[in-house]
């Protein structure tokens, strides 16, 4: 799964009478070769215990991967340290990621028996530990006996596997422990106090996370609320063994990558020639190193680089660039000490370009720049090093071989987090490269919405779902589409309230002006006395009223007490996979407000969402109204005000129903389809525009994968009747039409 899960075993002889969590243990496994930048494995551990661990290093260079607080803790509490290849193990003896992660589980069993030494305390072989495991796995079983022998040959390789660190030999050179950041997307936000405030939840419960502390007992954990984002906060790259990596010559632009990604950590942006070199340059310059130079010749670069790839083969963007900067040199005729200082800043962008994936492809280069000159762009296809799980779907997807897996190392992280930094500046992708009017010459509607950031980054990553969930992915793509009609329409109608907003108080100024005696206007007076009529006076006074009003649903609309602006939707979620991804704390991958109820209620608690949604929305509406009334000289207080106070959702016009954000029910088949139907019967039949979002889990999920009437006929579910007389589902299907 994703996010690293504690798990405890007690093995004795005798009877245990104690259930309680274990404060002293003799050996930790850690298959988490980054352990130690998020916890601290060691808590809890008995002096002179054993610690087992994931790498592929050994000797000092393992060693000096811990730490330097972590060694001397070891050393001075005598702690053994063991390592295995654990996922090196498994990824040449499984066919797919689904067994690669079992069969490293097996790999540690069999370190375990090493480590431990069990085999001697019993007297046994390790002859009869292999006979064990057979009789154990069901080796006699015809039907799954080549799988169980994968099993037993990778739980026997780690038994022999597993090695120990001499720390006698070894001298303590370790890294220093990294101080967490608060990561953007929780960052910078001008919240209000309480329970949307990220910053507050940071210092109280993520940072803790972080640094691997217990948190303490604090308001968050007592309401079970969890603010907007907070997933952003994990780093996956301490739980997968592989990660994808672009190979920009193969690439066609097709799309697939970057929409069946589950975990949103694949996002495509188009960007120009100058956009790269721009968001280059915001990377790598610093008050110490403006790198003044290279920027006068951005511009020249980028019209080189343009002629360039219109002429020969494409393989990668460091080479053109390069090539660009030798012909924008000759031009110059730049003296010696000149050049000089252009290599030495010219050097460090190209190091910057090297390894920044960045592809030509027809659909955003030779399409646009065969039609506009200038126009055609960059395809850059950005792994997110803390919320990619290496699930290996996006290099499934990839019919054209642009993705390939390749184990995590350092150095590879290290790449990663280099071209993260850098595709951070890179601005949107262009309305030009996303806007359709003709599917031979573009990727499709929803592949293109996705270009854009804000789009794609409508459901965050870093969550506890399974790797390559399916279901995310259908989720994030809904999520997507929403953002996508919702984020213009905002933007359009914050740009009219702020027109409303002057207009108005020009009106104001007009009225209070208007009664001013133009004779009494001396240029020796210091002020000017203005009577104002009783009538004017109130009109002012509505004025400002409404104007007050404005600005108080534009705030809204901008920041909001969450800081973000108004969300673009929100859901209600029932019980099931959903909610075990969704819902673990402190992890929220969603940047809008939703709530997780237990079982099957998720339509009727979006049914009470709904009203009070919309009472919120018909208030602001109300004001606009009102509004543009008093502007045209319309407004009746005694007419107008008796129809405000009944103005409800079933009022508003199109364009003020386009404006709300809609708000889903969400949920798998058991929660939708078996016992919450009756839910969805009800809300189907209140009339109330819901969206609703049935996950096709084909099993009733929030009751551990039981058969349910959503399932075809004829399946068999996770969760079966035991005996031989155990029949298949015998009903029919039951469908949403």
């Amino acid at each position: 799964r994703g996010q690293p899960t504690q798990y405890s075993a007690v093995l004795s002889r005798r009877p245990l009478r104690l259930n309680a969590e274990l404060k002293h243990v003799d050996i930790v496994i850690a298959q988490d070769p980054g352990v130690f930048r998020h916890s601290d494995p060691l808590k809890g551990m008995r002096d002179g215990g054993i610690l087992v661990i994931q790498s592929d290093l050994s000797g000092e260079a393992l060693w000096n991967h811990f730490p330097q607080t972590a060694q001397w803790a070891m050393r001075e509490r005598n702690i053994r340290v063991c390592s295995v290849d654990g996922a090196g193990i498994a990824l040449a003896e499984a066919a797919s990621p689904a067994e690669r992660y079992r069969l490293q589980g097996l790999a540690f069993m069999g370190a375990f028996f090493n480590a431990a030494s069990l085999l001697g305390r019993q007297g046994m072989t390790r002859e009869a530990l292999y006979e064990g495991l057979r009789t154990h796995l069901g080796g006699d079983s015809a039907t799954n006996s080549a799988a169980i022998e994968d099993e037993i040959h990778a739980c026997m390789r780690g038994y022999d596997e597993v090695r120990a660190l001499e720390l006698s030999e070894l001298e303590d050179q370790g890294r220093s422990a990294k101080i967490p950041l608060i990561p953007s997307s929780m960052a910078g936000a001008e919240a209000v106090a309480g329970p949307g405030n990220q910053g507050a939840f940071w210092d109280q419960v993520c940072a803790q996370y972080k640094t691997g502390h217990d948190i303490l007992a604090d308001p968050f954990t007592a309401i079970s609320v969890i603010p907007a984002a907070t997933s952003s906060m994990s780093d996956m790259s301490t739980v997968r063994a592989t990660v994808p990596r672009f190979v920009a010559d193969k690439c066609t632009g097709c799309s697939k990558c970057w929409v069946q990604c589950p975990d949103s950590a694949i996002p495509g942006v188009v960007s120009t020639i100058e956009e790269v070199l721009d968001a280059t340059l915001s990377t790598l310059a610093t008050t110490q190193n403006p790198l003044t130079q290279i920027t006068q010749l951005l511009r020249h670069l980028a019209r080189e680089s343009r002629k360039i790839l219109k002429k020969g083969e494409f393989e990668s963007f460091a080479p053109i660039l390069s090539e660009a900067y030798e012909k924008v040199a000759e031009k110059m005729g730049w003296d010696e000490e000149r050049r000089e200082q252009n290599d030495a800043e010219f050097q460090q962008v190209l190091d910057a370009l090297e390894h920044f994936p960045l592809a030509k492809t027809a659909p955003f280069f030779d399409v646009p720049e065969g039609q506009e000159k200038g126009s055609g762009g960059l395809l850059s296809i950005t792994i997110n090093p803390e919320t990619c799980k290496g699930c290996d779907v996006c290099v499934a997807v990839c019919d054209d071989g642009a993705l390939v897996n390749v184990p995590q190392t350092d150095e590879e992280q290290e790449r990663l987090e280099a071209n993260w930094k850098l595709w951070k500046n890179l601005p949107e992708t262009d309305d030009r490269y996303i806007r359709i009017s003709s599917l031979e010459e573009s990727i499709g509607m929803m592949p293109s919405m996705l270009l854009k950031q804000g789009n794609y980054l409508s459901m965050l990553g870093g969550d506890n779902a399974c790797m390559g969930c399916g279901e995310k992915t259908a989720i994030h793509l809904v999520l997507s589409a929403v953002n996508a009609l919702m984020a213009p329409r905002v933007e359009t109608h914050v740009v009219e309230i702020a027109e409303l907003i002057e207009a108005l108080d020009e009106k104001a100024r007009t009225l209070l002006i208007s009664e001013a005696d133009l004779a009494e206007v001396s240029a020796d007076a210091e002020a000017l006395e203005v009577s104002v009529e009783r009538d004017k006076k109130e009109a002012v006074a509505q004025i400002h009223r409404a104007i007050e009003a404005l600005k108080d649903l534009k705030w809204r609309y901008e920041k909001g007490p969450g800081g973000r602006g108004r969300a673009r939707m929100g859901f209600a979620n029932s019980t099931g996979c959903t909610s075990i991804w969704g819902a673990t704390f402190p992890f929220n991958p969603y940047p809008f407000p939703w709530a997780s109820h237990l079982f099957q209620d998720a339509p009727s608690v979006a049914v009470g969402l709904f009203e009070g949604h919309m009472r919120k929305m018909a208030d602001g509406f109300v004001a606009l109204r009102r509004a543009r009334k008093l502007l045209d000289g319309r407004y009746d207080p005694e007419a107008d005000e008796a129809a405000f106070a009944d103005f409800g959702w079933q009022q508003f016009s199109d364009e003020e129903f386009a404006l709300c954000p809609p708000l889903f029910a969400v949920g798998g088949d058991g929660a939708m389809m078996d016992i919450g139907f009756q839910n969805l019967s009800r809300l189907m039949a209140s009339g109330k525009p819901i969206r609703v979002v049935v996950v096709d889990t084909q099993a009733n999920s929030a009751g551990g994968g039981q058969s349910c009437t959503a399932g075809f006929k004829g399946q068999a579910p996770e969760v079966v009747d035991a005996g031989p007389d155990y029949r298949n589902k015998d009903e029919w299907r039951k469908e949403l039409a």
